[in-house]
């Protein structure tokens, strides 16, 4: 005999789902809110070649922002901060599916890179084994936040391989490590689209002995 759910229960269970889903998603944008369209899409934390700072490779370090939405967003009096610091100065726009590179070096990273309108330099570094990158609107509101990490769930090739780390999908919520991928060419993918997510392994079974003439079965 099926029992009948209370309504609170059932209430309960479909907050609980809700919650669920919108963590695993991170913030959705509305018309007012424009500016959580903008998400830190791409980080080169540990690039090779460059002008070292202690343990830290710095010279090519780059932080992508990406504009998901559909209008233009101003950054002007925008903020990186936590593990590095940059201001966005006045009038800095970012178009609908635009990307914006930030970098330590902006005239080293364009030369490198083979970019233009690089912005930056930004202050600090970013740490090899990880930290948190925030960004922040003109009201120090938080937009979005990536605490990235050199180990699982966090993808590793972007640790001192001359790869980066990726956001697979732009809807996704930035700070979920299995959101992101090493990026598929060396040197990541400043200011363009990111690397296509590999597929799902197909795995089949295309052979098996039932009954072999020895002990044991085998696939």
């Amino acid at each position: 005999m099926l029992r009948a759910i209370p309504c609170s229960r059932l209430l309960c269970l479909v907050f609980l789902a809700s919650f669920y889903v919108s963590a695993l998603s991170g913030p959705t944008a509305s018309a007012a809110d424009p500016y959580l369209d903008v998400v830190i899409s791409e980080l080169m934390y540990n690039p090779p070649g460059t002008v070292s700072v202690g343990d830290e490779d710095v010279e090519n370090e780059y932080v992508e922002l990406t504009n998901r939405g559909l209008q233009t967003v101003d950054l002007g009096g925008w903020k990186i901060g936590d593990g590095i610091r940059y201001t966005f100065l006045g009038g800095t726009m970012i178009a609908p599916g635009a990307r914006l590179v930030i970098a330590k070096v902006p005239t080293s990273a364009q030369t490198q890179y083979g970019i233009t309108g690089v912005l930056g330099p930004y202050d600090g570094q970013l740490d090899n084994d990880g930290e948190r990158i925030e960004l922040r609107n003109a009201d120090d509101g938080l937009v979005c936040e990536v605490e990235y990490n050199d180990e699982a769930p966090w993808p590793t090739g972007g640790d001192d391989d001359g790869r980066s780390i990726e956001l697979t999908d732009l809807s996704k919520n930035g700070n979920v490590g299995r959101f992101w991928m090493p990026s598929s060419r060396i040197q990541g993918s400043p200011g363009t689209a990111n690397s296509p997510g590999n597929p799902p392994m197909t795995v089949v079974i295309n052979e098996f002995m039932a009954n072999p003439a020895g002990s044991g079965d085998w696939i």
